[in-house]
Order: structure tokens, then sequence, then C-alpha cells
């Protein structure tokens, strides 16, 4: 059995859709719960680093989760590879929306278990 749809009317436009935006606004409203931010916006003061695991299959380095803060908190708060690929966008887009979006990652300090 075939569907098949005939438009009557000539002038019927059918929107584009922005996908890079979909994601993109769905990688903000993402952060912004995970860090019970107030306004998508403030994604721009988001600290974070990457964690990394060796996977079981492959022996391959992947990676594990982020690990995110607001700048002015002291507490981190994860958001695992599973969770990240749930907004739409690979673990590669996800990291370049958050460079868009102002966050920074942390250099590996000396210090960096005691900031955790």
């Amino acid at each position: 059995m075939a569907l098949t749809i005939k438009t009557r009317a000539k002038g019927i436009t059918i929107p584009k859709l922005d996908l890079k935006g979909m994601i993109e606004k769905s990688v903000k409203s993402m952060v912004a719960n995970k860090l019970m931010l107030r306004r998508d916006n403030f994604v721009k003061w988001v600290e974070y680093f990457p964690t990394y695991t060796i996977c079981d299959a492959t022996g391959e380095k992947t990676l594990a989760s982020l690990l995110m803060r607001v700048r002015t908190h002291k507490k981190f708060e994860k958001l695992t590879a599973k969770e990240m690929e749930l907004s739409g966008a690979s673990i590669v887009e996800f990291l370049d929306c958050l460079q868009d979006f102002g966050a920074i990652e942390i250099d590996t300090p000396e210090n960096m278990l005691e900031l955790i």
C-alpha cells in the first residue's frame, strides 16, 4: 500500500528546520537545568573539565563525563556522555557548543583533586 499526498493549494510552504539551532538550544537548556541556572544565557559562566575512561571493547580512551560548575560555586555537577548524547548532539558537537556559548574548559592545575 502506498501513501500519496497531493497538494491542492499552490501557496503552501514547508518551513525549513534549523537543526543546528535546535541542537544549540537543547544543549543550553540541558546545561542550565543540570546546574540549576535561572537563564540559558548564564551558560557563559560555566567552567568544565572532561573525565576519560578506557573502552573495554577497543581499549581506546573515551570521554566518560564532564564535571561542570558555575564559576562562583565550588561544587561540580557530573554530566555523563549518555546524557550529552540525549541532547541530540554528538559529544564533539556538545563540546563545540559549550565553547561557542563562552563556557571555559579548566586547564589541569596541580590541585585539581582539591577542586573536586
